[in-house]
């Protein structure tokens, strides 16, 4: 008989206080994107309503744009006396190399050392023995992939030739004639021999 009906008068102070909280809310947003210009003036109780605050873009950490350094490239090997001497084309946002090295084609490599420079001698090598290195570009964003790999096998120096040693072959004593010698080298292949004097 009597149909119930919902007293909204309950809903309407929370209705104006939601209404006022996001008025004040996109006044702040407005004030935050333009920080030079002074807000601009509302009449009526939403002033003092909500306090305004800052927004979540604001308050973001920055993202870093710092790339990893390109690939080192055109890595050259020179050997030497249980020396290699590397060198390579410096990599383009790199403020360091770090240089690997194996015994076997395609690694595992070792770190041998890190430097500035884009050229590095390694004197930590054998004679005889084959070396593979590669080189990789670091900055504070990190490690560039390694460099084409390259080999090289440091030789002992060829060592010139020590003297001549000349023997007879006739005894002194006979002076008959032309005296014959033999002419060895020692140390160097292909010097010529005199044969006689």
């Amino acid at each position: 008989m009597f149909e119930h009906r919902t007293n909204l008068l309950g809903f309407r102070p929370i209705t104006v206080v939601v209404c006022l909280a996001l008025f004040a809310g996109c006044r702040s947003n407005v004030s935050d994107t333009t920080p030079s210009q002074a807000p601009a003036s509302v009449s009526g109780p939403s002033e003092s309503s909500a306090p305004a605050t800052s927004s979540p873009a604001a308050t973001a950490p920055p993202t870093s744009t710092l790339a990893v350094a390109v690939t080192p490239t055109n890595l050259t090997a020179t050997s030497g006396n249980a020396t290699v001497a590397l060198a390579w084309t410096p990599s383009s946002g790199a403020t360091s190399y770090n240089i690997k090295r194996s015994t076997t084609a395609g690694g595992p490599y070792v770190l041998v050392a890190a430097a500035t420079p884009p050229s590095y001698t390694d004197t930590t090598v054998s004679n005889g023995t084959t070396y593979y290195y590669v080189v990789c570009a670091v900055n504070a964003a990190g490690q560039s992939a390694n460099s084409a790999q390259i080999s090289a096998s440091p030789v002992a120096p060829t060592v010139a030739g020590t003297g001549v040693v000349l023997t007879p072959t006739v005894p002194i004593a006979a002076f008959g004639g032309t005296v014959q010698f033999v002419a060895v080298v020692t140390g160097s292949p292909g010097i010529p021999t005199p044969s006689s004097s």
